[in-house]
């Protein structure tokens, strides 16, 4: 007796576009990171800055900008390390106006940076993170080391140039060389001056005969 049981289909893929799930902390970010990194470019006066998260101190002592409105005492963090709850409250700030980036004096500047060292020695700042050289420093390619295999362009620049100063010797070589040429050519000239006056003769002669020869 075949089977009564009804087997159910698939439900069928509802066909459009596919909507992107947006991650709470992204959101955060980038409220965050758009307003200031636009401050941070305008008082800088580079279009193209990128504010440096974990360097911001060294920042601060180069470009003379301070962040200010820091809603967490202590040190600053850079916002993609903070928790959900810490990283709201900053983009709460930053959104509302209270946190922003503000130009000093050079005098300010030198202020800070002893009370940031005050701050170090007492563990109540962290010490900017010593930048990690790269593992190919001093490491020679294989274009230095083989002319060869250097571009075109390169190698046009590396070819040996005329000596500065130019030895009598090589001065006799070329004078000889041109005095065989123009010896060349006035042979050549002779030969062909002698050619037609050959030419000449031969003619005289065909015309001093007389027809009655004949």
């Amino acid at each position: 007796m075949p089977s009564t049981h009804h087997v159910s289909k698939p439900p069928r893929r509802r066909k459009g576009k596919r909507t992107k799930k947006v991650c709470r902390r992204q959101v955060l970010r980038d409220q965050i990171r758009i307003p200031l990194t636009a401050q941070y470019r305008w008082l800088r006066g580079k279009v193209d800055g990128v504010i440096p998260w974990k360097y911001l101190w060294k920042a601060t002592k180069r470009d003379r900008l301070v962040l200010v409105g820091y809603p967490f005492p202590g040190p600053f963090f850079n916002p993609a390390d903070l928790h959900l709850d810490k990283m709201e409250k900053v983009a709460a700030t930053v959104q509302n106006g209270t946190c922003y980036f503000e130009k000093v004096s050079k005098e300010t500047v030198a202020e800070l940076s002893i009370g940031h060292q005050q701050d170090i020695a007492e563990g109540n700042a962290v010490p900017p993170l010593p930048r990690k050289i790269r593992s190919d420093k001093f490491t020679t390619r294989g274009c230095h080391l083989n002319p060869a295999t250097r571009t075109k362009k390169r190698r046009r620049g590396k070819l040996p140039n005329s000596p500065e100063i130019v030895e009598d010797s090589d001065m006799e070589e070329d004078d000889e060389i041109e005095e065989w040429e123009t010896s060349d050519e006035e042979m050549g000239c002779v030969s062909e001056i002698e050619d037609w006056e050959d030419s000449e003769m031969d003619v005289d002669m065909v015309d001093s005969d007389p027809i009655s020869d004949w």
